[in-house]
């Protein structure tokens, strides 16, 4: 009992890859987010195929004419009661004239340690994030887009990076090497 491989398996991160992504970068490209702009745009989610992967068209609705602590964007996803997203924007100077759009992330997040309060409920404080990122992600099961930090999201590559370790360290030892110099010779 308790021998190699033994004790609890953590549970997957949630990875970027099974998220809708809303970039700064596609919407500017696309004409969508530009300055002095009030204008309400539709857009959809498709995988690989074509295939529409989130439940049809979102309503995107941008706010940029107003004082630059008001620019904003609203999503309105198609039937669903959670509905509406407000996003705060800002921008960052390029070099070469020009800006680039960030959002600034609209989720909260938990700061410092839990505890019990007087009425016996678990409490926690919280923080807004209001972090600048280039992209937001709508985890599955959620329904705030936020940034990859409060979503505590993942790339799909660094989950199956150390895949096969396990398999190298036992021919590394059937090998008398070490499992480095067992991948090295695998792959040559």
């Amino acid at each position: 009992m308790g021998g190699y491989g033994s004790g609890y398996k953590w549970a997957a991160k949630a990875t970027v890859e099974s998220c809708l992504i809303l970039s700064a970068a596609r919407l500017q490209s696309l004409g969508i987010l530009r300055p002095d702009s009030n204008a309400t745009t539709e857009i959809t989610w498709s995988n690989r195929d074509g295939e529409d992967i989130a439940g049809g068209k979102w309503e995107i609705d941008v706010r940029t004419a107003r004082d630059p602590s008001d620019w904003h964007i609203s999503i309105i996803a198609p039937g669903h009661p959670w509905g509406l997203h407000m996003v705060h924007l800002t921008t960052t100077p390029l070099p070469w004239r020009g800006v680039r759009w960030w959002f600034l992330c609209p989720m909260r997040y938990p700061v410092g340690r839990k505890w019990i309060d007087e009425t016996g409920m678990t409490r926690q404080v919280h923080a807004d994030c209001d972090r600048r990122a280039g992209k937001l992600y709508l985890r599955p099961g959620t329904g705030v887009f936020g940034c990859r930090r409060c979503h505590d999201l993942t790339y799909r590559s660094c989950q199956e990076s150390h895949k096969h370790d396990k398999f190298f360290a036992e021919l590394a030892r059937d090998m008398g090497v070490s499992p480095r110099d067992a991948k090295r010779l695998w792959r040559a």
